[in-house]
């Protein structure tokens, strides 16, 4: 027998918090379907059709947005300098969320990536990416997951839908 994967496990997991399925209840049905009560004690082809079934009830995968590339690296000791467009970039993001004090963005540039002013191409691919993903977290919690559904009377937001999850 070929034991279950970490994958799998994780896979049953999210399913089954995806469809409300609460641990006593995924237990039972293990043990009805294979006479187990953990997924840990499942092989991988019981995984895979346990998965299946789920799948059946309405789980499905939620596929990540492919990650950013990474800034190009210079060759030897060269360093890439920020371009006017990504020191823009950084202050459209910016104007986008709500900083709890006037000079948020230096603060937490400061706390999250221990930089008082971004210089080089790579601390403002970390500034940017990290913005990005703050803005997206802000407009989540204050509206809920389908955010960027809604019809928005500001054009900067609408901007970055259009730019970033279209």
């Amino acid at each position: 027998m070929i034991p279950s994967t970490k994958r799998q496990r994780q896979l049953i997991g999210i399913a089954c918090g995806q469809l409300k399925i609460e641990k006593s209840i995924k237990a039972d049905m293990l043990l009805e379907r294979f006479g187990v009560e953990s997924t840990c004690d499942i092989s991988a082809a019981q995984a895979d059709l346990f998965l299946a079934e789920l799948r059946k009830r309405g789980f499905r995968v939620k596929r990540r947005r492919p990650a950013a590339k990474p800034t190009p690296r210079q060759k030897g000791n060269m360093v890439k300098l920020a371009s006017l467009a990504q020191h823009e970039k950084i202050g459209a993001l910016a104007r986008l969320i709500d900083w709890r004090v006037k000079d948020g963005l230096s603060r937490w540039l400061v706390k999250r990536y221990s930089i008082k002013r971004v210089k080089t191409a790579q601390e403002a691919y970390l500034a940017i990416e990290g913005l990005k993903k703050m803005f997206e977290n802000q407009m989540k919690k204050n509206f809920g997951d389908r955010w960027m559904n809604r019809n928005w009377g500001d054009p900067d937001i609408a901007r970055y839908i259009e730019e970033h999850l279209r």
